[in-house]
């Protein structure tokens, strides 16, 4: 009865780890469609979009296939017996390709997914195509060593942490065409020192500059009518900033941490400071308030001694 036992026991092991095996080569299957190699002998894995029409550069299968060195990503691809137009890169296609150094990108990709080039730590820079008019969340963030980035004409929205804890950036081009920069969007780029932030942009997200500890100043247009929480925590560096009339409120943690700021003026467009705003803003020896304000919540001002 025992070895009964014991035998069924090991053919229900093998059976559960032969079915993980084949869930896991048909997961692997079915993260790209077609695979073609490059007349420089490197293979792009993609994925067939738009009901067939326009392929998409897809995440690698698998970590032993990973892109590495120089990647260059043609403007159409032949299979079979049809060609088509890459227009995308996918979503986490590049991610965490740490071995990655460069990427040449072709006129005709129009957007760049979610999480596309996630901790490409070797990758130093990176050229968009005038083309491109989408960049989705997060898709150059943990990108270490990338110093400089032009964000194409056209894109009209720089998402959720697109750049976050890119350390090394030092400046980055946003276009008129930009109308609203998401949550956590720079937090953690410690290297940078300023940013031109357009007259287009009329919403700045929540930590959007979030330990910037390396920014000095900023300079928001009287195009923006909201400012994010925390927006400015933790940025240590910055001594001057121009709020414009266009605000209503200071929000809650805004310059949390602002250790070097010496004195703000309070626009008379503003009803409210809120909880915190000012905490720890250990240097600060004048705040000019207008009558417009009607509140001022807790821990505004806290510990600025």
């Amino acid at each position: 009865m025992r070895k009964t036992l014991r035998r069924t026991a090991t053919l229900l092991t093998k059976k559960v780890v032969l079915l993980m095996t084949t869930l896991f080569m048909s997961t692997t299957i079915r993260a790209y469609d077609i695979e073609v190699k490059n007349s420089d002998d490197v293979t792009i894995f993609y994925n067939y979009i738009n009901n067939a029409t326009e392929l998409e550069v897809a995440k690698y299968p698998t970590y032993l296939l990973k892109y590495s060195g120089t990647v260059v990503i043609p403007e159409e691809v032949t299979y079979g017996d049809e060609t088509l137009k890459v227009t995308r890169i996918g979503e986490r296609a590049f991610d965490l390709c740490n071995s990655l150094v460069s990427v040449t990108i072709p006129n005709g990709v129009t957007s760049i997914g979610e999480l596309a080039f996630q901790a490409c730590s070797g990758m130093t820079s990176l050229v968009l195509p005038n083309s491109v008019t989408s960049i989705e969340r997060g898709a150059f963030s943990h990108c270490d060593k990338i110093t400089v980035f032009d964000i194409p004409n056209g894109v009209t929205s720089i998402e959720d942490e697109t750049f976050a804890n890119c350390k090394s950036l030092i400046s980055v081009s946003i276009p008129n065409s930009v109308t609203s920069i998401g949550t956590f969007a720079f937090k953690g780029c410690s290297s940078l020192v300023s940013i031109s932030i357009p007259n287009s942009v009329t919403t700045l997200g929540n930590g959007v500059l979030h330990s910037c500890s390396s920014l000095v100043s900023l300079d928001i247009p009287n195009s923006v009518t909201t400012l994010g929480e925390y927006m400015l925590r933790n940025c240590p560096s910055l001594s001057s900033i121009t709020i414009p009339n266009s605000v209503t409120s200071i929000e809650s943690s805004m310059f949390w941490g602002c250790t070097s700021l010496r004195s703000i003026e309070i626009p008379s467009s503003v009803t409210t400071i809120k909880g915190y705003a000012f905490r720890e803003c250990s240097n600060l020896d004048s705040v000019v308030i207008p009558n417009s304000v009607t509140t001022i919540e807790g821990g505004a001002f806290a510990n600025c001694i």
